[in-house]
């Protein structure tokens, strides 16, 4: 990855192509012995819509859109950037920042994290929703397959990645995923309830998103004893 962000700091307005990414992420990568270790690669998002593409005969992100069944949810506002229309009645793109590199998300191409790995832009509203929505299995209805994606795949001490999404121990039980940028999403199953922050400051996020965490899951014990 370090030789990829090279590339866009150097390049920050450079337009990827899906083939071209993958073919650089082999070209550079350093595949790990299956069942063994865990290493986070947006590679496999990028062979999954490819996988998606030649399953649907559609473009991903319209098969995505269709499968995850954004319309009937009213999932009006969640979209992939630059490849979907903009939705009516939505405010700008919020900036994000990443010190390390001094980049500003305006000013870098998204086409660089696009393609299954990243590129979905949503409110912070439809983001928690949709978490909420998968755990309510009111997307993925299969119940053994929403189980497996929250099932460790590895032993619990070499991963806490399960098929998708992350579990932690964050003072409670937590599910979790988060984009590069600074955006995440966390979901208590005894809560059963879902908190989106979406931090502008990269870095910031893995101090600041837990602690709003465990401060949400105590507002949400605290009603509970009321209740």
């Amino acid at each position: 990855m370090k030789l990829i962000f090279e590339f866009v700091n150097q390049h920050p307005k450079y337009k990827w192509k899906k083939d071209e990414q993958i073919k650089r992420s082999i070209d550079i990568g350093n595949p790990q012995p299956v069942g063994e270790k865990f290493s986070y690669a947006d590679i496999n998002y990028l062979l999954l819509t490819e996988i998606i593409e030649q399953k649907t005969q559609q473009p991903f992100y319209a098969a995505i859109r269709n499968l995850l069944r954004y319309k009937e949810l009213n999932l009006t506002k969640t979209w992939f950037i630059n490849v979907e229309q903009y939705p009516e009645n939505t405010l700008p793109l919020a900036h994000q920042y990443a010190s390390k590199y001094n980049w500003d998300s305006y000013a870098i191409d998204p086409s660089w994290d696009l393609y299954g790995g990243g590129g979905i832009a949503a409110t912070a509203k439809e983001a928690a929703l949709f978490f909420q929505y998968v755990f309510d299995g009111k997307i993925i209805q299969d119940k053994q397959l929403l189980e497996a994606m929250h099932t460790y795949v590895l032993p619990p001490d070499k991963s806490k990645y399960c098929l998708g999404i992350y579990h932690f121990d964050m003072g409670f039980n937590a599910y979790y995923h988060g984009g590069w940028w600074g955006t995440d999403v966390i979901y208590s199953p005894e809560s059963d309830a879902t908190i989106t922050v979406f931090t502008l400051q990269k870095g910031f996020q893995h101090v600041i998103n837990p602690f709003i965490g465990k401060e949400f899951q105590k507002l949400l014990i605290a009603e509970s004893a009321i209740k």
